[in-house]
């Protein structure tokens, strides 16, 4: 009996070489009559079915042998790879996480890494999986996270399946598909540049686009300042005449202006919106317009309601002068003290002065050049050298 068994699986494996699945098929029929409790023919049968696309017979040995096998290893790598042929991805991933961690945890493939081989197994066999079976779960999830874009990762599972002493179909298997990743990953960098200098493009574009549509607002904010600052400088230097012959003119020159300029703009830049041009030009032509004749009415008004018709306060200095004799000086300071009131303090000796403080609180201070004899009989002649006002 167990001698039909692999005569069937031999040939099976002949005819999966030579690509004929049916055939193959045929086979593992046959062992799994020869023994319905047979888990490796209910295992190689359910992958390919699922190939086949017969879900639902796979499904059947699948749970066939979990019921001659429960929660066996080898069963949920069989389901790894029924979930891989499904597109299951996320499922594979995890199912082969599990798979992996438990595999790892063999004492045969521990005892191994202690000594440091790093060609893990040297052909032989865990107790649990084939080397090939084990790279093969390492192969799965490097795919299916290769379907979320996560080729870091499974390169990472490529890496550690390189290392195993696999077959050599499956190692070439995984040789392809490392260079499929390593394509996969420049092709993906390729795009994030490309997809970033799209974005640079289009935001230089748009920033391009809204110099050309923002241009009358510069140019009508230029003159706007010109005319304002004309305008106030006239009206400082009393020419109201020359603002208004200004505003005036710009007044004629402007709209003409507008039209040539947008002539110009749809003629060698078609792509730019107009209706926002003309818009924003005449919006900002209006403020210019409101803005300057505010400026203007308020300058030509200045005449009649900003002149001080006050009188100005009388000072010191209308009487006394600096050169004046010291009587002299002294005699106009009595005099203006008596005319505006206030009070006078002279001092003949150092420091030599006068002073006058006025009803107000504001002194105002006479120097003279040295010492002097105030109202003698020869009086020593000195003059005026500084007014000083202090408040």
């Amino acid at each position: 009996m167990n001698r039909k068994i692999r005569k069937s699986l031999e040939y099976f494996h002949k005819a999966k070489k030579s690509r004929n699945p049916d055939q193959a098929i045929n086979f593992l029929n046959q062992s799994i009559n020869c023994d319905e409790n047979h888990l490796e023919a209910y295992l190689l049968r359910a992958i390919e079915l699922t190939k086949k696309k017969n879900f639902l017979g796979a499904e059947r040995d699948l749970e066939k042998a979990n019921l001659i096998q429960p929660n066996s290893i080898r069963v949920s790598f069989t389901s790894i790879w029924y979930l891989f042929l499904r597109d299951k991805h996320e499922l594979v991933i995890e199912k082969a996480s599990e798979v992996i961690e438990e595999a790892e945890s063999d004492e045969k493939l521990i005892a191994l890494n202690q000594i440091g081989v790093k060609k893990i197994f040297q052909h032989t066999i865990t107790t649990k999986l084939t080397i090939d079976e084990f790279a093969t779960c390492y192969l799965l999830r490097a795919k299916s996270l290769a379907k979320y874009k996560k080729y870091e990762l499974g390169l990472e599972d490529i890496q550690k399946s390189l290392l195993l002493m696999v077959s050599k179909d499956l190692k070439i298997e995984i040789s392809v598909f490392k260079s499929k990743v390593l394509k996969l990953m420049q092709a993906e960098k390729e795009q994030i540049a490309l997809k970033r200098k799209q974005q640079l493009q289009s935001k230089l574009d748009f920033r391009l686009k809204n110099s050309f549509t923002s241009m009358p607002e510069v140019i009508f904010w230029v003159l706007y300042t010109f005319l304002v600052t004309s305008s106030v400088t006239c009206y400082v230097t009393s020419e109201i005449l020359t603002a208004y012959k200004l505003f005036g003119l710009s007044f004629l020159i402007f709209p003409p202006t507008i039209i040539v300029f947008s002539w110009i703009i749809s003629r060698f830049f078609p792509t730019i919106n107009l209706i926002h041009f003309e818009k924003s030009a005449y919006f900002y032509f209006l403020i210019l317009f409101f803005s300057v004749s505010t400026v203007l009415t308020v300058s030509s008004m200045s005449d009649s309601y900003f002149v001080d018709n006050s009188a100005p306060e009388p000072t010191l200095d209308r009487y006394v002068s600096v050169g004046m004799d010291s009587d002299r000086a002294v005699d106009k300071i009595n005099m203006f003290a008596k005319d505006n009131g206030g009070e006078v303090d002279c001092r003949p000796k150092s420091p030599m002065y006068c002073e006058y403080k006025a009803d107000n609180g504001k002194v105002t201070l006479v120097h003279f050049e040295h010492e002097f004899t105030y109202y003698a009989m020869n009086p020593r002649k000195t003059k005026v050298t500084q007014i000083e006002y202090r408040y």
